[in-house]
């Protein structure tokens, strides 16, 4: 009877694997030919006393005939401004230099036919001395539970045709973390552990724990490695300044916009200057 009963056992197993679909998990995803298009989205004509210029914002595809499940094709679609109209060429050349490697080239490495990544950029303010930049990543990888998204700066001098890192623009220290947006409800918000967008303390939209007692899962940065970040790499693109001239400093999906007057012993005084100056 027991023998009887293992040997049903084994021939149910038996019907079962031979009948039942079968999954495979890949490893590797095989090169497929990707289409590349590159089109002209609009302009903003950019007049001033002493330069007059145009930012065209184009989007970029590089497209795999290859579909998610939500039937959209995979691939890269990112949008870039390309400078025109500069009456010097070399640094014309070189912001869009910058704006290209910064924008698209580094998110080309990803290019991949499992991947989405799709780029929204917009021009924040401009004026005779300056162009700032926000732009906004999406990723989504054909295995990944969720998708992510970033949120990025990039702040350009038109005078000398270079990138603006935070260290170039402001002092770095102790004292930018515990900066407010001036909105009244700052104090209020501050340290619910439960505290999201829109914040109003710089420390909260930084994740940033002021002693051990107030690390939470919302604030998990030390104040030295918060620093530390922002005067390396994270600096380079976490910040931009708003059409109001507002500082805006993102950190992943955050972000907290800082007057620029509150920040008016931190600024360095050849970019307070033309904050106060421009338009």
């Amino acid at each position: 009877m027991i023998y009887k009963s293992i040997h049903t056992l084994i021939l149910l197993c038996w019907i079962i694997l031979t009948t039942s679909p079968v999954f495979h998990i890949h490893t590797a995803i095989p090169e497929i030919p990707y289409i590349y298009t590159d089109n002209k989205l609009y302009e903003i004509d950019i007049k001033g006393t002493e330069k007059s210029f145009t930012i065209t914002i184009n989007r970029i595809n590089y497209e795999y005939d290859v579909y998610f499940h939500n039937g959209q094709k995979a691939g890269i679609y990112i949008e870039y401004p390309i400078i025109t109209g500069l009456s010097d060429s070399d640094i014309q050349d070189r912001i869009n230099t910058i704006i290209k490697n910064e924008i698209v080239e580094t998110n080309k490495n990803i290019l991949a036919p499992d991947t989405i990544v799709e780029g929204k950029v917009y021009i924040t303010h401009a004026n005779q001395g300056l162009i700032n930049i926000a732009y906004y990543m999406y990723y989504d990888h054909i295995s990944a539970a969720h998708p992510v998204s970033y949120f990025y700066g990039l702040n350009i001098d038109l005078r000398k045709g270079e990138k603006i890192h935070l260290l170039d623009f402001m002092d770095v220290d102790e004292r930018l973390l515990y900066r407010t947006d001036d909105n009244p409800t700052s104090m209020e918000d501050h340290w619910k552990s439960e505290v999201r967008l829109p914040f109003h303390m710089f420390l909260d939209a930084y994740a940033i724990y002021d002693s051990e007692e107030d690390k939470d899962a919302y604030h998990w940065r030390s104040k030295d490695d918060a620093i530390n970040d922002l005067l390396g790499y994270e600096g380079g693109k976490c910040w931009y300044i708003a059409e109001n001239k507002d500082i805006v400093f993102t950190f992943l999906s955050n972000w907290i916009a800082i007057p620029y007057r509150n920040l008016s012993d931190l600024i360095y005084p050849e970019y307070y200057a033309i904050l106060e100056t421009s338009d």
